[in-house]
C-alpha cells in the first residue's frame, strides 16, 4: 500500500503546459489525480497505472522543451541568460523525475523503456547524457548548426522511443480497465441479486426479530428484576452472617470453607450487666425495657468501635465483649478492653435521667478476665479457666 506522495500534486501545478498527449487523456488523468490525491491505494492497481501514465506524459512534455532548449545552447555555444541555464535544468531535472517516479508506481514502463531503447538504438542513453552533461556544465563554446542539428537528433529519437513507450503502457492500461471492467460488471451482478434475495427477505426478517426482540426484553426485564432481588438478598444475608459471626469466620463459610476450632493463648474478656435489671423490668412495661437497652446499648456498640474489640453478643442486659480474638493483637488486648470499660462507665454515668425507673439512674457491673480462650464455631467462646 502507498500514499500518492504530494510532490507529485506540487510538480504539476508548477506545470501548466499543454504537451503532445490529447486533453482527453489529460483531463481523465486530471480527474484521477483530484480523486486519488489523499487516498492510500495499492500498488499495481489501475489507480496507479493513471498517476505513472500521467507523470510519464509530463516527462515527454518536458523533454519536448529540453530538445528546444538544448539546441539553442548548442547553436549559440552557451546560454544567453543564466534564466535560459535554470529553465533547461529544470526541464531537465522535472523530466528525468517524473519519468522514475512513474517507473516505480509502474514497473511495467521499465520493461518496455528497456525494450524501445534496445530496439530503436541501445547506445542512445549513454549519448544523450553525454550531451546533457555537456549542457549541464554550460562551458562556453563556439556553437554550431550542426551540434544543434545533432541534438535535436538525437532528442528526436528519444521523443520517439517515449511515444512507443506511451502507445504500450496505453494499451496495458487499456486491457487492465476492460478487465476490470468485466470484474466490476460481475461483481455488480452477484451484488444485485443479493440485494434482491435480501429485499424479498426482509419483510419476514423484521417479523422474526420483532418477535425475537420482545421476547428477549421480557426475559432480560425478568433476569434484570431477578438479579436485584438477589443482590439485595445476599447483602442482607451477609448482614446477618456478620452479626452472628466473626468476619474472618463468616467469610470462611461464604468461601464454603470448613471452620476449625482456633485457639488463642491470651485474650481479655469483658462482661456487664445492670445492676437490678430485674427489678427495674418488674416495674416497667416492655416496650420501656425494650426502649430502655436500645438506648443504652446502641451507645455502648458506638463507643467499641473506637477500640480493637470484637462484640460477641448481647443476652438481656449482659454486654460481652473481647479482645484478641479472632483477630490477634499480641498483649494490647487488655490494655484495650481496660480503656474500653473505664469509658463505658463514663458513658453510663453521664447517661441522662430516666423518669420511668424507681431510681433514674442506671448502673452497671463489669467484669474482665485474661487468659486462654478456645475459639468454635457452634458457641463461639469456651474458656477452660471458668470465664
Amino acid at each position: 500500500m502507498c500514499k500518492v506522495p504530494n510532490v507529485i500534486n506540487r510538480k504539476r501545478g508548477n506545470d501548466n503546459s499543454n504537451g503532445y498527449n490529447s486533453q482527453l487523456v489529460s483531463v481523465t488523468v486530471d480527474y484521477a489525480f483530484l480523486i486519488l490525491g489523499s487516498y492510500t491505494i495499492e500498488m499495481g492497481s489501475t489507480e496507479t497505472d493513471f498517476i505513472a501514465y500521467r507523470l510519464f506524459l509530463i516527462s515527454k512534455e518536458k523533454a519536448g522543451l529540453e530538445r528546444a532548449l538544448g539546441g539553442s545552447y548548442f547553436s549559440r555555444g552557451n546560454f544567453n541568460t543564466s534564466e535560459d541555464f535554470f529553465l533547461y535544468a529544470k526541464q531537465n531535472i522535472l523530466g528525468k523525475g517524473y519519468l522514475d517516479t512513474s517507473m516505480i508506481l509502474m514497473p511495467e514502463i521499465i520493461l518496455v523503456y528497456n525494450k524501445s531503447i534496445e530496439l530503436k538504438n541501445r547506445f542512445l542513453a549513454l549519448q544523450l547524457e553525454e550531451k546533457r552533461s555537456i549542457i549541464v556544465t554550460n562551458t562556453e563554446k563556439s556553437g554550431s548548426a550542426e551540434q544543434g542539428q545533432k541534438w535535436f537528433q538525437l532528442m528526436t529519437e528519444y521523443i520517439d522511443v517515449l511515444y512507443l513507450i506511451q502507445e504500450d503502457v496505453g494499451k496495458t492500461i487499456s486491457n487492465k480497465l476492460k478487465l476490470s471492467f468485466k470484474t466490476m460488471q460481475r461483481s455488480l451482478y452477484a451484488k444485485l441479486a443479493i440485494l434482491i434475495m435480501v429485499i424479498a427477505g426482509i419483510p419476514v426478517l423484521c417479523v422474526t426479530v420483532f418477535r425475537m426482540t420482545s421476547t428477549i426484553q421480557k426475559y432480560a426485564f425478568v433476569i434484570a428484576r431477578k438479579t436485584k432481588e438477589l443482590h439485595e438478598e445476599k447483602k442482607r444475608a451477609d448482614a446477618l452472617l456478620y452479626q452472628m459471626f466473626p468476619k474472618s469466620v463468616a467469610d470462611q463459610l461464604k468461601r464454603k470453607q470448613s471452620v476449625s476450632a482456633e485457639h488463642f493463648e491470651s485474650v481479655t474478656v469483658y462482661f456487664s450487666d445492670i445492676v437490678g435489671f430485674t427489678k427495674i423490668c418488674s416495674s416497667i412495661s416492655p416496650m420501656q425495657v425494650t426502649f430502655l437497652l436500645n438506648t443504652l446499648y446502641g451507645a455502648l456498640d458506638e463507643l467499641i468501635e473506637k477500640y480493637d474489640v470484637y462484640k460477641v453478643e448481647t443476652i438481656g442486659d449482659a454486654y460481652m465483649v473481647v479482645s484478641g480474638l479472632p483477630n490477634r493483637n499480641g498483649n494490647d488486648h487488655a490494655v484495650q478492653i481496660c480503656n474500653m470499660a473505664l469509658n463505658i462507665m463514663e458513658v453510663v454515668e453521664t447517661f441522662p435521667e430516666i423518669d420511668y425507673i424507681p431510681d433514674k439512674r442506671l448502673s452497671i457491673r463489669a467484669g474482665i478476665h485474661t487468659g486462654e480462650v478456645l475459639l468454635m464455631l457452634q458457641t463461639f467462646l469456651r474458656a477452660p479457666n471458668g470465664l
